[in-house]
């Protein structure tokens, strides 16, 4: 997935306009929308949840194959963050 993504964003980015849609992505944001509405951050937090969700079984799987002495908290997080980071970077093969 990883390979396909950045295939995707190279072309995605070397199409005409594309600065277009990734201004459209990150460079219109109205950031003022984070505190004046915090419904925004429970449907972000369920977007999150969702996409982690459908590797469920895959990370029940690696954590039954995990050294018992591993740092559960911080495989954790890096899961999530590598999560988010693939969602954002998917965002501007999508955008561009």
């Amino acid at each position: 997935p990883f390979v396909m993504l950045f295939i995707f964003l190279g072309r995605a980015l070397s199409l005409p306009g594309s600065s277009d849609g990734v201004t459209a992505y990150i460079g219109d944001a109205n950031w003022s929308i984070l505190t004046e509405q915090p419904e925004v951050w429970s449907k972000a937090v369920t977007q999150i949840f969702f996409s982690i969700g459908v590797t469920f079984g895959i990370m029940t799987a690696y954590g039954s194959h995990c050294e018992r002495s591993e740092p559960s908290f911080m495989n954790a997080c890096v899961i999530s963050f590598s999560n988010c980071l693939f969602s954002f970077i998917a965002g501007f093969a999508v955008f561009a």
